[in-house]
């Protein structure tokens, strides 16, 4: 097995910010935080966060930016599964009207009562299921299964495909909180304003 020495990307200590404009129809937020790799441990616990935040209509960006208060017509927060160290990534569209700053904010509203309020068993056990049953189906076709091998045999251990579901049930609320309040602070995030000239 070839082993990599790459260099790593210092510990980001403070906020970053870009603005740029473009011509396209609605002015967007991008938001970056730097995490661990995807078999580095409690990377569960940051993607299921993500999932929590902003996975789907149910997420509490999507039921706070887009259904309640009609800030965003589409928001949602993912993470970079590579072997590397990746990021949490929240991305928004925002709807005409709605300045760029507000749309901003709102995202930090709903940060700050994430960080604040512990996750209940319930809501976790519902992104659970959700994770569970994407891992499930992407095993019904063979290329997927064949992909999944190779790249746990990349990462140095071919088990690694068979160990996300009990990664994925080993998550708790202590450690998805944890590593939330680790992941989410201002001073890992980089922030892009992508302004829509008319």
């Amino acid at each position: 097995m070839i082993v990599k020495n790459l260099p790593k990307e210092p510990i980001q200590t403070a906020a970053r910010f870009l603005e740029i404009e473009a011509k396209v129809p609605l002015n967007a937020i991008y938001k970056a935080y730097h995490t661990q790799g995807r078999h580095d441990d409690d990377f569960n616990s940051v993607d299921l966060a993500s999932d929590i935040l902003g996975r789907s209509k149910s997420s509490r960006f999507y039921t706070k930016l887009v259904k309640e208060n009609k800030i965003f017509n589409s928001v949602n927060a993912y993470v970079t599964a590579s072997l590397d160290p990746g990021l949490l990534m929240i991305q928004g569209n925002l709807n005409a009207g709605v300045s760029i700053e507000e749309g901003d904010a709102a995202i930090q509203d709903v940060l700050d009562d994430y960080l604040k309020n512990p996750i209940s068993e319930e809501e976790l056990s519902k992104v659970k299921n959700q994770a569970e049953s994407t891992l499930v189906f992407s095993e019904v076709e063979l290329l997927n299964r064949a992909m999944n091998l190779a790249f746990a045999a990349n990462a140095g251990n071919v088990e690694y495909a068979n160990q996300e579901s009990a990664k994925i049930q080993a998550v708790t609320t202590v450690s998805l909180m944890n590593q939330a309040k680790r992941i989410l602070s201002k001073e890992n995030c980089s922030t892009m304003y992508y302004l829509a000239i008319n």
